[in-house]
């Protein structure tokens, strides 16, 4: 179905530019700041840690849970001391433990009734359960994008006919803020072409950004600054910063993270425009660039 579809001819460069936005139809809206916390065996301290960022502002967290299954059983302890029904949660998990930790969480998602704002998701969990796709670092950026590309795919083919259908995307960000930019307006660009092949299907593409901060101290700001700044710049759904691990004192730096996006919010007008990058040539060349080759790749790997 897909490769019957043409490349959209895109206005980069023309008197139109400023009218066109892959992000067009989306109204601004506020990231959620993310925490990305690895759990260890100090539940306890884990606990403290969750409890320290949520108090500070952060709204959404993703909980890397090692591979003994130890840890897994612990979490049922970590999950009921916490109140996590209003933000996002996302659990990273080995195949070999997400069965376990699937029914772990039987027993914690009816604990959110109809009030409840947040959601569960675990990363590459079985078709029918509530999954996230998470892009793994090192690659090129169009094969980040033909990743990202697939798992739509394979969320639309698994829809029924007239279903909604949400697919969560980890997208890694570097230190190279134009190339976050155009790498999630591409993104966008190319997932929405696909959608128009599954016109009875509403997809809910929900991007989170992720990065790492460096090591040396002042980088750290610059790089925390800048990753939530292409954040915003791209309505993405919510940005992770860490990991921190609990047994660490790595909290100002988590803090930090999170006042970042609150500062970038109340100082800037980037949230005024649902695409601030629309109408510059460098953002919109550079994003029609990967969104053409991402496409081709697509088409030419489908069977």
């Amino acid at each position: 179905m897909t490769n019957s579809l043409d490349f959209p001819a895109l206005v980069s460069g023309s008197k139109d530019a400023r009218t066109f936005s892959p992000l067009g139809v989306r109204n601004p809206q506020t990231p959620k700041i993310g925490a990305k916390i690895k759990v260890n065996s100090d539940l306890k301290a884990t606990n403290n840690l969750i409890i320290k960022v949520l108090g500070q502002g952060c709204n959404a967290l993703w909980l890397d849970i090692p591979k003994d299954s130890a840890s897994i059983s612990a979490l049922t302890d970590l999950l009921s001391g916490v109140e996590l029904t209003m933000i996002d949660c996302f659990f990273q998990v080995t195949p070999s433990h997400r069965d376990s930790l699937y029914a772990l969480l039987e027993d914690f998602l009816p604990l959110r009734d109809e009030d409840a704002s947040g959601c569960c998701y675990i990363f590459h969990a079985a078709p029918g359960q509530k999954h996230a796709y998470l892009i793994e670092q090192g690659k090129d950026i169009v094969g980040q994008i033909c990743e990202a590309l697939h798992f739509i795919h394979a969320i639309l083919q698994d829809g029924p006919c007239g279903s909604h259908c949400v697919a969560p995307i980890f997208v890694p960000f570097t230190d190279h803020f134009f190339q976050n930019v155009s790498k999630v307006r591409a993104l966008r660009i190319v997932a929405e072409l696909l959608q128009s092949a599954y016109k009875d299907q509403v997809l809910d593409l929900q991007f989170h950004s992720y990065g790492d901060p460096t090591t040396s101290e002042y980088p750290e700001l610059i790089s925390i600054a800048h990753k939530h700044l292409a954040a915003y710049a791209t309505q993405n759904d919510s940005v992770f910063m860490g990991p921190w691990i609990s047994n660490r004192n790595d909290l100002s730096l988590a803090l930090l993270a999170i006042r970042s996006g609150s500062i970038i919010e109340y100082e800037t007008d980037l949230l005024a425009s649902p695409d601030p990058a629309a109408g510059s040539y460098y953002f919109e060349k550079s994003s029609e660039i990967l969104a053409k080759q991402a496409w081709a790749d697509f088409k030419d790997s489908l069977p």
